[in-house]
């Protein structure tokens, strides 16, 4: 009699061990599903909040450079007879907007002769303003190549933002040059050791990622100071990776 009632005793608990088991396991399920059910709902908010900001910038950006463009077309024609130099300054520097806020708006590539241009702006407003002492040579043949946008021009503005171009005898240098089958962009400059330095190089590291990015196994970017006193920016792209694909010449 004792033994059926420990068996009976043992069987009750054990059956009600494997449903408490199973009530939890399920209540941990449902808990789980609830949880993941409002982690959805947190998201999708989350993604809403977004879509309606990125929305919200793309119509500012949409008016902004419209006001903008409109505000430098003013000035230029109200400086054009009273002060011509200075709206010519303000001529290049719409241009140099312009091309820039399309060149990130397409992606794609960009000809090279049409950034050079813009570089040539860059380099008047800047001369404009004091005598600075910088070269640009450019091969002809490399103008018509198409090429990701930008790279020239923030290589431009880094000598500007970091260099020293008072000194005649040591002028800033940007070579734009085909050797044998590669695309060849080089800057060199003098330091201004008056400009706190930027270890990081962020600039340049992000250009490197595009890079990377457009050309796969097919570049070579090296950067890097000379003693403190210069610094070197070369980089060198096969010609066989350059293509027409999503090609766009600036009007």
């Amino acid at each position: 009699m004792k033994t059926i009632y420990r068996g009976l005793l043992f069987l009750g608990f054990s059956t009600g061990y494997f449903y408490l088991r199973n009530y939890l396991s399920e209540r941990e399920k449902s808990e789980q599903l609830e949880r993941d059910r409002l982690n959805e709902i947190i998201q999708r908010k989350i993604a809403e909040e977004e879509a309606m900001r990125a929305q919200n910038a793309f119509l500012m950006a949409q008016i902004n450079p419209h006001f903008f463009f409109n505000t430098l077309d003013y000035f230029y024609h109200s400086l054009l007879k009273i002060a011509p130099e200075l709206a010519d300054a303000v001529s290049s520097l719409a241009g140099m907007m312009r091309f820039a806020i399309n060149a990130d708006k397409i992606g794609g590539l960009i000809r090279l002769g049409d950034e050079v241009e813009q570089v040539e702006n860059l380099i008047y407003l800047h001369q404009v303003r004091q005598q600075l002492h910088i070269r640009l040579d450019v091969a002809q043949a490399a103008e018509d190549l198409f090429f990701i946008p930008l790279i020239v021009l923030t290589l431009t503005e880094n000598i500007f933002k970091h260099g020293n171009l008072t000194k005649e005898h040591q002028q800033a240098h940007i070579r734009i040059a085909i050797d044998q089958q590669f695309l060849v962009i080089e800057t060199h400059n003098l330091v201004n050791t008056m400009v706190a330095s930027v270890k990081s190089n962020t600039g340049l590291l992000n250009m490197q990622k595009r890079l990377a990015t457009a050309y796969p196994n097919n570049f070579h970017f090296e950067h890097g100071s000379i003693d403190g006193v210069y610094f070197n920016v070369k980089i060198r792209v096969a010609l066989s990776s350059l293509n027409d694909i999503g090609k766009f010449s600036y009007p």
